[in-house]
């Protein structure tokens, strides 16, 4: 997963929006009940990497958590875009 934030967070503001994306990605592929090869439900943790960039534009952040601006952003940006590929996803792969 890629994002890029249109502002100037700090590194903290980039940690938490790193984790906001990895929760949302967490909670999309939950929803979907999309599980491991084990039976345990997938997190895609072990397998995805994430990036958060910035422009360093912009407002600047300090904190980048789910209840913030940027972290609410990226949570909801991360769930419109897995959401309906999860479900490709498992339509391809059912």
């Amino acid at each position: 997963m890629i994002v890029v934030v249109d502002g100037d967070p700090g590194p903290a503001a980039l940690l938490n929006a790193m984790l906001a994306g990895t929760e949302a990605r967490a909670l999309a592929l939950f929803e979907a009940g999309v599980v491991c090869d084990g039976g345990s439900r997938a997190t895609g943790t072990s397998t995805d990497a994430v990036v958060i960039a910035a422009t360093g534009q912009g407002a600047a952040h300090e904190f980048g958590g789910p209840a913030t601006e940027p972290g609410w952003c990226v949570a909801r940006a991360a769930r419109e875009a897995l959401v309906p590929a999860i479900a490709r996803w498992k339509a391809e792969h059912a």
